[in-house]
Formats: structure tokens, sequence, C-alpha cells
């Protein structure tokens, strides 16, 4: 059977898939950013920045968090992340993934990321009674294995890391 199709029959809806994305930038504050004179902590920062920046300007619907990670880590403001200073700590990684995925839980988003801005190996790592413990010298299995432990955790939360590494 024809049918006599006009142009005043048809109607044209026109939509954009909009997802979004939770981050969280954890930048890395330990001494060694800025060991043997060597200042890799401000182009650190500066990458931090033009990722904030980028995130807030371009894509409105995304969020971005801010943990700085060292002997500990903790969440500021991202307000905050231009005064940041680098500080005589150790890389305590594990703990700094771990607080990015609790914050991540909480965020209703399509995708979520971690976005990790560090000079290298973790050397830190806080013990199930809350004590820190620390080694510097080398890659100790047992912190490599705690952290890599938490990746894992991020992954199955189906939150992607991605690294930034400031090294040679």
């Amino acid at each position: 059977v024809p049918v006599n199709l006009e142009y005043g029959d048809l109607m044209v809806h026109q939509s954009e898939y909009q997802s979004s994305c939770a981050t969280v930038l954890m930048l890395d504050c330990s001494h060694s950013m800025i060991l043997y004179g060597e200042d890799r902590f401000t182009p650190a920062k500066r990458v931090a920045l033009a990722l904030t920046h980028l995130i807030r300007t371009q894509y409105p619907g995304d969020t971005i968090r801010l943990v700085l990670f060292h002997d500990s880590a903790e969440e500021v403001p991202v307000g905050r992340l231009a005064g940041v200073q680098v500080g005589p700590y150790h890389t305590n990684t594990r703990e700094g993934l771990r607080l990015a995925r609790r914050i991540l839980a909480s965020q209703r988003s399509d995708m979520k990321q971690i976005v990790m801005i560090t000079d290298g190996k973790p050397s830190a790592l806080t013990l199930e009674d809350g004590q820190i413990y620390k080694n510097p010298f080398g890659l100790d299995p047992e912190i490599l294995e705690a952290t890599m432990r938490e990746v894992a955790r991020c992954a199955r939360a189906g939150i992607q890391v991605n690294t930034f590494m400031l090294a040679a």
C-alpha cells in the first residue's frame, strides 16, 4: 500500500548522550618530589591545575576531588590545590588509592577514574593498627603487595587508575 508522506509528517528529535565521570586526582606530596634538588612537584601541580581547570570548564557534569598522599592520605578542597606544599613525607600510595576508592564509591557517575601524579615507588604503608610502616630503601615487597591489592580492588569496583609518572 503506498503511503503518502509529506515533510510536515516527519518529526526529528536530536539528542546527545551525555555521560558523567567522577575523577579523584591523587597528588604525591612526598619529600622525594623535591629530592636531590630536582623539583618534580611544581610540574605535578601544573598538571593537576590544568586537569582540574579542564574538567570544571569543559565537562560541567563531571566531578573532580583532590587527594594528597604522603605518609597517609587526605582529601582537600580543589580550591586549595595552588597552595599545596610538599612535606617531609614518604609515599603511601595504597592509602591514597584506598581513600580515592571510598570517595568514588559515593559518586553516582557512569565512569569513575583515579588520576595519580607521582614520581615513583610506594615507600609507606598504613598497618591495621594505624601505625605507618616506612621503608624508603628500595622496593619493599610488603608495601608493593598491599598497594597492588588496592589497585585490584579499584579495578573490581570499575575504577580506572591512570598514572602520570614524573621520573626518569
